[in-house]
């Protein structure tokens, strides 16, 4: 199901304010996404889902290589 991008920002400072605010375990935070955006529980948890992804930093680590997998050794 693909998400509205309209409502991309508002739904992600929503989903920060809600963070700062300190009052509700984040994982939680689909329901309210559903609840103040008017969206299906699936939904917010997609959006959840996706703003705590955009907040996933990559960092790399000493002596690991990228290429991890990739068949050479």
């Amino acid at each position: 199901m693909p998400l509205d991008e309209k409502i991309k920002t508002q739904v992600y400072d929503f989903l920060e304010e809600t963070r700062v605010g300190g009052s509700i375990n984040m994982w939680g935070a689909g329901s309210l996404v559903a609840k103040e955006f008017n969206l299906t529980q699936e939904e917010g948890k997609l959006w959840l889902a996706e703003w705590i992804k955009s907040k996933t930093v990559s960092v790399p680590v000493r002596g690991v290589s990228s290429d991890v997998g990739s068949g050479d050794v």
